[in-house]
């Protein structure tokens, strides 16, 4: 009976130990994957400054006009090129008539007889709170 007892005792042992054992390696690769991810973190966060720095140098407003008046041909806004909106030409819808039944001469509007800019149902204006629609 002691036998049997000091049997599943030195099972119990071996087995707690190899448990322990397993449990320690694996805290050891999850702290290097920690250790490994913190300095992937650290790099992009130096990464990010870097280019937050050159973004700010390359948004310059002396550089951008200075560049502007390099390459690009400007003139300045003459008064008769300002109007108001009520002033723009609105574009009108133009139906087309597409073949089927003769059952009247009215002409049917269909999505695909409509160019891509006239399939809008509603008209797009910008307000000071964003757009018109919400």
């Amino acid at each position: 009976m002691i036998r049997i007892m000091n049997v599943i005792a030195l099972v119990l042992t071996v087995s707690f130990s190899y448990g322990l054992y397993k449990i320690k390696y694996d805290t050891r690769i999850a702290e290097q994957n920690v250790m490994r991810l913190r300095q992937n973190i650290e790099t992009q966060n130096e990464n990010l400054k870097v280019l937050r720095a050159e973004w700010s140098h390359l948004n310059q407003t002396e550089r951008i006009q200075r560049l502007a008046e390099k390459y690009l041909d400007l003139k300045s806004v003459a008064l008769k090129q300002i109007v108001s909106l009520q002033d723009v030409p609105m574009r009108s819808y133009v139906a087309e008539e597409t073949p089927g039944p003769e059952v009247g001469k009215n002409p049917v509007v269909t999505l695909s007889s409509m160019s891509p800019l006239t399939r809008r149902s509603k008209p797009f204006v910008t307000t000071r709170g964003g757009d018109a629609h919400g």
